[in-house]
């Protein structure tokens, strides 16, 4: 009976994991101090900052366009995260 518990979890495990796909996401590694100058420098909000640091689903315009140049300025450097995600 145990033995037949074990398979099943081990089956429903399997089927989660068939599920889920390796994404690429590409961003604009910076300290979140440097992320609070930035944001107070232009005077918008963090999330307005992380938004512009994301290469995968960039913004456009020319707000994003000085946080990403200011961003590299201060060192900030293209960087890779691997995240897993539900198709």
């Amino acid at each position: 009976m145990l033995y037949i518990c074990i398979i099943k979890f081990i089956m429903k495990n399997q089927e989660i994991a068939n599920k889920l796909t390796k994404k690429k996401i590409r961003f604009i590694d910076v300290a979140p101090a440097i992320k609070k100058e930035i944001a107070a420098e232009l005077g918008c909000t963090v999330d307005t900052v992380n938004n512009a640091l994301n290469l995968t689903y960039p913004t456009y315009g020319e707000q994003p366009d000085r946080i990403r140049r200011m961003a590299r300025e201060r060192g900030g450097f293209e960087n890779t995260k691997i995240r897993w995600v539900r198709e």
